[in-house]
């Protein structure tokens, strides 16, 4: 290791100030990887309030998504339409883990009873109502966005 003429060794934090420029860490580029955040760690959560009508195109465009979330549940409020049974049938192809029930509630109320029974390890939540239709690459695409910024507080996909 060589020295710089004040004897401290070269490549050092020291020895970029002693280049004059106190900010030259600041512009160097992060080669560090980001935090892979992995499906496994991801519940998907489907809220149903009489979704009859859009429940087939969303469950099937569901069951594209690859790599598949570590979970994914249902939460059907009390649906007076078909939807429960569409429900169950997808829990029995394989699309879904489970179907819960709540009260006819809002959103987020729903999706608190859905996150109730998860496991601890189940740390992402990815939120979708009956209507959606994600594509095949979405959450793959949500996984990426969560690696490249260490702490976000909110992913979302662009809605058309």
């Amino acid at each position: 290791m060589t020295e710089s003429a004040d004897g401290v060794p070269e490549g050092t934090p020291h020895d970029r100030l002693a280049g004059g420029d106190p900010w030259a860490w600041a512009h160097e580029a992060d080669t560090t990887e980001p935090d892979r955040v992995h499906a496994e760690a991801v519940a998907a959560l489907l809220v149903v309030p009489n979704g009859e009508q859009w429940l087939p195109r969303c469950l099937r465009a569901l069951h594209e998504v690859q790599p598949r979330a570590g979970m994914v549940l249902a939460v059907d409020a009390q649906s007076s339409d078909n939807s429960r049974a569409l429900l169950d049938q997808a829990v029995a192809d394989g699309i879904l883990d489970e179907v819960l029930t709540c009260e006819p509630v809002g959103f987020g109320a729903a999706v608190r009873v859905a996150a109730e029974a998860l496991p601890a390890d189940q740390r992402w939540l990815w939120l979708l109502h009956d209507d959606a239709e994600p594509k095949p690459d979405a959450l793959q695409a949500l996984l990426e966005a969560a690696a490249a910024n260490p702490q976000p507080a909110l992913l979302f996909p662009k809605l058309l």
